[in-house]
């Protein structure tokens, strides 16, 4: 019977020092602030549809299952946007997450203020920068505040997921843009500005 209660003991305090270590590693503002960053060798004006346009936006956002937004217009100020998400990480349950746009400077970067009431607020950036190689780097920089205390808690393992997501998505807008023929990426805006 003295083995049972020890090892129960044990187990409690193993239980006691991991939330211990979770409550203090969750006041760094690192696991608030998210960067993922890529190179795509295309010019910043055939990239800039990707970071708006609700089916290329879906192409490459892994989870996402609906953009909401009115046509495939380029942002303005004041814009809102839903994203509808079906959260791997959560057993697949949708999740809507309200954006409404604050600036755009087309075609180098986009702000957007993100919530999910109940869930969490805060901010996405995304900015295109040119480098000596003759590719684009695109920065994405996400700040979330999370509302509930259990969120809270567990913001490091949320963020580490969350980086981890972020970087394979950009991986994946690098390879559809990169992918597309150039004659083809080189059009759209020419298409998109006769309209």
């Amino acid at each position: 019977m003295k083995w049972v209660v020890r090892i129960l003991g044990g187990l409690l305090a193993v239980l006691i020092v991991a939330v211990a270590i979770l409550a203090i590693l969750s006041r760094r503002d690192v696991y608030k602030n998210l960067h993922a960053s890529v190179l795509i060798h295309r010019a910043p004006e055939v990239i800039w549809p990707w970071l708006y346009e609700p089916d290329k936006v879906k192409s490459w956002v892994s989870w996402l299952v609906e953009v909401r937004r009115d046509g495939n217009a380029p942002p303005v100020a004041g814009m809102p946007t839903t994203w509808v998400m079906e959260d791997q990480n959560n057993g697949g349950s949708r999740m809507e997450i309200q954006a409404v746009v604050q600036r755009v400077e087309a075609p180098r970067q986009l702000v957007l203020t993100v919530r999910t009431p109940g869930t969490f607020h805060g901010s996405s950036t995304y900015t295109l920068v040119d480098r000596v190689s003759g590719a684009v780097e695109v920065n994405v920089d996400n700040h979330y505040e999370f509302e509930s205390d259990f969120a809270r808690l567990m913001v490091p393992l949320i963020a580490r997921l969350a980086r981890k997501k972020m970087a394979s998505d950009l991986d994946h807008l690098r390879s559809l843009v990169e992918g597309t023929p150039a004659a083809l990426l080189m059009a759209a805006p020419v298409a998109a500005a006769a309209r």
